[in-house]
């Protein structure tokens, strides 16, 4: 935010190539991170990828390689319908393709290596992540 100010004194810049930069150079928070892509995915703005399954055919390939053949169409779907098939999606409280609330599952997710919110940002660790929530619930119901 800070930065973001001051180039706003420095330089006559637009609002956008001003986030652009304090994003590029000022910014490593998560939080400041999901929040950009949030305001980009919101005002349809069309951005590079994360480096991590940045297109939704991969995140479906992801998807398709960690669920079982049986599951893996009703995954996908439940994933396009929580985050558009985006890795790096998150709404305040939920995180990655299947939207997994951290705060709701951290307590055992560190069994299965999960140690922090940010690692669910990473579509085959968020589809693990999925996979073990689905068969702690028995299912993913009706």
């Amino acid at each position: 935010k800070k930065f973001f100010l001051i180039l706003k004194m420095i330089r006559k810049l637009n609002d956008m190539d001003r986030g652009a930069i304090a994003a590029h150079y000022g910014s490593t928070s998560l939080v400041t991170f999901s929040a950009a892509l949030l305001y980009l995915e919101n005002n349809h703005i069309e951005v590079e990828g994360t480096g991590q399954a940045d297109t939704a055919k991969q995140s479906a390939a992801i998807i398709r390689e960690i669920w079982p053949d049986k599951l893996e169409d009703r995954a996908i779907a439940i994933a396009k319908r929580e985050s558009k098939l985006n890795a790096a999606s998150y709404n305040g409280c939920c995180v990655g393709l299947f939207q997994i609330h951290w705060l709701a599952h951290r307590s055992w997710l560190k069994d299965i290596g999960i140690t922090s919110a940010s690692q669910l940002l990473d579509a085959r660790v968020n589809a693990t992540a999925g996979y073990a929530i689905y068969k702690r619930s028995n299912g993913l119901g009706a």
